[in-house]
């Protein structure tokens, strides 16, 4: 199966360091029942050694040999590095703190097979004898959560399965896992066109597909958080590419989209403009700001990028201002999954 494929590269891509959990742990000595015996053979079969958690950490990122592989996607407010990988069914995630990897995850898409991936996946961990384990679960929009957690002497090992995926996460005991929340957007859709292609998570839907709004426009998306009630406003991302190839530098075209907006838009206000900006591997700029309309009070996130030769993107996030620190990371996540054809 494909999941089989995607679990063993990950390891292989992750394995600078190869751990025995205790100094008195002898693996072939562990009595194991029938049930979870099977269930450690079937971990095996995926990459997971009875007895041993490969991981990168306390590797120095400028010696990790497979740094290649992941692209840099930002620095966080603590200063930590994120690099991100992808892989079929995979998305794999690296944090280096003054250039030393202190978190690494991994996001597996494991559609039905969710709960025996996560059983077989307990049973290997386990065999790594860890000093203890705790679990915990959580409800929200009908979707149950449940987190577990394996500590052992130097970093812990996190499990979250949801219904149709799991987020594997290995951490520095010493660090706090403030970045929790910003890898917990499991991105198990995508669309793709001949222009480009993006993910987005199963409580999304595409709401407007391949129309063309505009004489300038060859193409817009609109993808939109699924309808939860009748009042609240849903976060969305709209992608237009332009027929137009636009000779003006992507500054001035965002300096412009604004002023044009605070002449069209009630209570407009521009909140910041960066240039130099990169997404989808293209260069571009990003401008941050928020408005009234039907009585909400919106914010906006619009990135303008070009291609070489000159093939405009305009993709633009909107959520309500009340709750952007809570909406954004799902929205970056989306739109930082974006690849430009």
């Amino acid at each position: 199966m494909q999941i089989i494929t995607s679990i063993i590269l990950a390891c292989g891509l992750l394995c600078s360091c190869i751990s025995k959990t205790s100094k008195n742990y002898k693996a072939e000595q562990r009595d194991f029942a029938p049930t979870e015996y099977r269930l450690v053979e079937q971990a095996e079969q995926r990459g997971f050694k009875k007895g041993v958690i490969q991981h990168a950490l306390n590797t120095k990122w400028s010696d990790f040999a497979d740094k290649g592989f992941y692209t840099h996607i930002k620095t966080l407010k603590s200063g930590m590095q994120l690099y991100r990988a992808e892989l079929p069914n995979m998305m794999m995630e690296v944090y280096v703190l003054n250039n030393v990897i202190v978190i690494q995850s991994s996001s597996i898409m494991t559609g039905k097979e969710t709960q025996q991936v996560y059983m077989e996946m307990d049973a290997w961990l386990k065999s790594c004898n860890p000093i203890s384990t705790s679990n915990s679960f959580s409800a929200k929009d009908g979707e149950i959560t449940n987190t577990y957690e394996y500590l052992f002497q130097d970093y812990t090992a996190t499990i979250i399965k949801r219904e149709l995926g799991i987020l594997y996460t290995l951490s520095l005991n010493e660090e706090k896992k403030e970045t929790a929340s910003q890898q917990s957007t499991i991105l198990d859709k995508q669309f793709s066109n001949k222009y480009f292609s993006i993910k987005y998570p199963s409580s999304w839907q595409i709401v407007q597909e391949e129309n063309q709004a505009t004489n300038n426009t060859a193409v817009s998306l609109q993808i939109m958080e699924k309808q939860k009630n009748e009042y609240d406003f849903r976060p969305n991302i709209n992608i237009i590419v332009s027929n137009k190839k636009w000779n003006e530098s992507t500054a001035y075209l965002t300096e412009q989209t604004s002023h044009n907006n605070s002449m069209a838009i009630p209570d407009y206000t521009q909140l910041a403009i960066f240039n130099d900006v990169s997404l989808g591997k293209c260069k571009g700029s990003l401008l941050w700001y928020s408005f009234n309309v039907q009585g909400y009070h919106l914010r906006g996130n619009q990135y303008i990028v070009k291609k070489s030769d000159n093939t405009t993107f305009i993709i633009t996030a909107t959520m309500e201002n009340s709750k952007y620190n809570k909406q954004k990371t799902t929205l970056q996540d989306i739109i930082e999954s974006l690849i430009i054809n």
